[in-house]
């Protein structure tokens, strides 16, 4: 009701869909627990409750039918804000400028401990692809805010543990939609579980995923602007 009397504007709830928390034998044994009535999954934070809504915004929630209807969609966590009065609308900005698909704030370093495997899985899609991300380093992509290597060592880049910072963005949902390469890289990256196993986070396969997704739409010929991607 607070929600409702806040906001000048209809808010909608939509239900999860089927598939938002885990089969239970997906999880690591320790989000495992024995109920009175059937097995269950934790839900304490950090938990299973918290990987399952990184794994919905990472891919599920762009074929959601309440998304599918929308040209574009900005996220805010609860603890977000704008520092101070917006000059422009930012939505107008996109939708001048078609070659905009991601609106963040800025890039952060995010922890290990909820990384675990993400490179090593999205380089076998890198390969798969066909992505060279040598090349893509030596640019201005998008890609290339991703990824470095130490000093003398060029030909070898590794991801640099940068993500976007989720908690307030704004994204063409066209780009992200089942079908597309972001989509297809969220597909190869939740087959292999990582959601569930390692808590990977929905800040770092944003990132990424546009970026590869960019690079194969056309910054890979010639390498590319990323700042354009920025509104």
């Amino acid at each position: 009701t607070r929600i409702v009397l806040a906001a000048p504007h209809r808010v909608w709830f939509h239900e999860l869909p089927e598939d938002f928390l885990p089969v239970f034998d997906d999880v690591p044994p320790d989000l495992q627990v024995e109920g009175d009535d059937e097995p269950d999954v934790s839900h304490h934070s950090w938990s299973a409750g918290y990987r399952a809504q990184s794994r919905f915004r990472s891919g599920p929630i762009f074929k959601h039918p309440a998304i599918q209807r929308l040209d574009y969609l900005l996220g805010l966590d609860t603890d977000s804000m704008f520092p101070r009065d917006i000059d422009e609308d930012f939505f107008e900005v996109m939708h001048r400028n078609p070659s905009y698909v991601l609106g963040y704030q800025y890039l952060t370093a995010t922890s290990a401990t909820s990384s675990k495997h993400f490179w090593d899985s999205s380089l076998a899609y890198l390969a798969h692809a066909g992505v060279d991300i040598v090349q893509a380093m030596r640019t201005k992509a998008f890609l290339s805010k991703f990824l470095t290597a130490p000093q003398g060592w060029f030909e070898a880049p590794i991801w640099s543990q940068k993500v976007v910072m989720t908690d307030c963005e704004l994204l063409r949902v066209s780009f992200y939609a089942p079908g597309t390469e972001y989509y297809r890289y969220f597909e190869f990256l939740d087959a292999l579980q990582g959601f569930w196993l390692y808590r990977w986070g929905d800040h770092a396969v944003r990132g990424l995923g546009a970026g590869i997704a960019l690079w194969l739409e056309g910054e890979g010929v010639g390498g590319g602007d990323a700042e354009g991607e920025q509104p």
